[in-house]
C-alpha cells in the first residue's frame, strides 16, 4: 500500500485558502509554506454517540516522513458536545 500524502501549511495561509469554503490540492500546492509528508501509518477513528451524557470524539494518529527526509508524527483528539454543539481539540 502506498504512503498517504499529508500537506502542512501555515495556519494563516490555510485560513485565507478556505475563506471561500472551497479548498483544492492546487490551492494547497500554491501556498508558500507548503511542506509535504507521507504517512506510512494513519489511524483515524470517529466515535459518535446518541447518549446525552457521553460526547463523541475523533482521534487521528499519523507517522511518516517529510519530503526533506525528516520524520513526522502527529496525534490529535477532538471531542464533540451534543448539548453545546462545540468541539474541543487536544494535540
Amino acid at each position: 500500500m502506498a504512503a498517504v500524502p499529508v500537506y502542512f501549511v501555515a495556519l494563516s495561509e490555510y485560513e485565507g485558502a478556505i475563506a471561500d469554503d472551497v479548498l483544492t490540492i492546487g490551492e494547497l500546492a500554491s501556498l508558500p509554506s507548503l511542506l509535504i509528508g507521507y504517512a506510512s501509518f494513519l489511524h483515524h477513528v470517529i466515535h459518535n454517540t446518541n447518549q446525552p451524557t457521553n460526547h463523541g470524539h475523533e482521534t487521528l494518529v499519523a507517522h511518516g516522513t517529510l519530503e526533506d527526509g525528516r520524520r513526522s508524527s502527529s496525534a490529535t483528539t477532538r471531542s464533540f458536545s451534543r448539548s453545546s454543539g462545540c468541539t474541543s481539540s487536544r494535540t
